[in-house]
């Protein structure tokens, strides 16, 4: 994988990890009213954001998704194409003949 994928692919996993933390935090908000009668102060309430935020982040960067990560997509040797599917034994997007073993073996280079 490259540059440019892999910081895609951390870019994603930010996006969602941030949603996620802006919905626990928006739900926090609104349950603010009952944290306040059960007696909870705002220094427990922020603890325990804080500890939901670090869990979400943990999460979200332990799960990988990805098959491309595992380095299990063919992919062509001359301008990194991916070749799944292809059977063809050229890559289509600039002709290189395959290897039988990339084809095959699934081997990512």
């Amino acid at each position: 994988m490259d540059v440019i994928d892999r910081l895609g692919t951390i870019f994603g996993k930010l996006v969602t990890a941030f949603f996620l933390i802006g919905v626990v935090g928006v739900v926090l908000t609104l349950m603010l009213p009952m944290f306040d009668s059960v007696g909870l102060s705002e220094t427990h309430v922020s603890l325990l954001s804080w500890g939901i935020f670090a869990v979400i982040l943990t999460l979200v960067f332990a799960w990988k998704p990805n098959v491309e990560e595992d380095g299990t997509i063919p992919r062509c040797l001359a301008c990194g194409y991916d070749l799944t599917g292809n059977e063809s034994g050229t890559c289509p997007e600039c002709g290189r003949s395959i290897p039988l073993t990339a084809q095959d073996d699934r081997i990512e280079s």
